[in-house]
Parts: C-alpha cells; structure tokens; sequence
C-alpha cells in the first residue's frame, strides 16, 4: 500500500528482497505497512539463513586429536554376567511360581509350551542384558 501516495510498496518489497538497505522513509513506512514489514521479515531471515559462517580447522587439530586418543581401544567394563544370573533366577522364579500356582499346568502338552516361551523369552532377556565385547 503506498504510504500517502509517495511510497510504491511493490518497489519497496523487491529492494527488500534483493537486500539493499533501507532508507530512513523506507524504515518509517515499515511501521505502518504490514505487507512491506512481512516481506522485509522474511527476506532478513532469510539472509540470515543464507549467511554461512566460515570455519577453519587448525594444521595441527588432527595430529593433535589422535595424539589424545588412547593406543589400544578402550572396552567398558561391566561387573559379572549378570544377564545370565538374571535369566536364571527369573526361570526358576517362574518354574516355582507356576508349579505352586498349578502342579497339574506343569504336565501335559499346554505346560511344556509355556515353559519353552518362558525359558525363550528369558533366554532372550539374558543376551540382551549380557556384557557387550568390543571387537
């Protein structure tokens, strides 16, 4: 919208878009024209956007890097197997409970089926929970 006739908004806008400066009227008319302020917000941002800062790595930042790093890989250690001991105290848990729970579950097709998901899925918690080797 021209600002009191003496303004051309759609000059304005593209001067805003290419990134030329503003003058002290231009300035003015942003605070009463929305148009011209949206346009002159997005082609800020995306000047901003478009500036790529410049980075420089230091000659030595490489040697210096892998004279920090350790000679042999380090492993993290973790205290015993305690996946397996897991597995196993959740089996017999499971075993005991069931037997007490049902003793006639523990026989018979049925029961055999449940115990080898039972022994599987902990079978499957005690990989998942054993000690990573590094190679």
């Amino acid at each position: 919208m021209p600002d009191g006739g003496s303004m051309n908004c759609g000059e304005l806008q593209t001067a805003l878009k290419q990134g030329r400066a503003l003058t002290v009227a231009e300035a003015a008319h942003l605070d009463g024209c929305g148009e011209c302020l949206e346009v002159w917000l997005d082609a800020t941002v995306t000047q901003a956007l478009d500036a790529k800062p410049v980075v420089e790595v230091p000659a030595e930042f490489a040697a210096r890097v892998a004279a920090g790093l350790p000679a042999k890989p380090m492993v993290a250690r973790r205290g015993g197997h305690w996946g397996l001991t897991t597995a196993v105290l959740l089996v017999a848990v499971g075993m005991i409970a069931l037997a007490v729970a049902d003793p006639a579950a523990m026989k018979g097709e049925m029961g055999a089926v449940f115990v080898a998901l039972v022994v599987t899925e902990i079978a499957g918690i005690a990989l998942w929970l054993a000690p990573r080797t590094g190679s």
